[in-house]
This record gives structure tokens, C-alpha cells and sequence, in this order.
């Protein structure tokens, strides 16, 4: 498969986030379990989470946040 990479010109006031990702496993009683954990690369604060599917809700609220608000339906935007 080949990766075309997507160019965003420097112009375009694009909101974004950017984080480094940490992924590991630990032990458990049932099996191995995935942990995570986000570092804001400005900031260097660093979030946790006990599991991945805790760190995808954490990335879609915060991206639901800098959405803007859906059109109703009808108004042609």
C-alpha cells in the first residue's frame, strides 16, 4: 500500500491537536491489558487512561468540543 500524505497549507487557520502516545501492556488476573497515555507536547502534561477505549472517548469529546455546532436541518448551511 502506498502513503500519500495530506499537505494543509500554513495559511489554513485548521484547528489541531497534537499529542504523543504511550501504549503498553500490563499484567492481569485475566489477561494481558492495554494501557495508554497522551502527552501535550506544549504543555507536558500528561493524561492517563486504564484502558484504550478510555483514551478514544477522551479524543472524541475533545474534538466534539472544537466542533462547531451542526446546521439544522434546512438553513443551506
Amino acid at each position: 500500500m502506498e502513503y500519500s500524505p495530506t499537505v494543509i497549507p500554513a495559511m489554513t487557520p485548521t484547528p489541531y491537536f497534537s499529542f504523543l502516545l504511550r501504549i503498553w501492556r500490563t499484567p492481569d488476573p485475566d489477561g494481558a491489558c492495554w494501557q495508554a497515555s497522551l502527552e501535550d507536547p506544549r504543555t507536558r502534561q500528561v493524561i492517563g487512561f486504564g484502558s484504550v477505549e478510555e483514551m478514544v472517548a477522551f479524543l472524541r469529546r475533545r474534538m466534539e468540543e472544537e466542533s462547531p455546532p451542526a446546521s439544522p436541518p434546512g438553513t443551506g448551511t
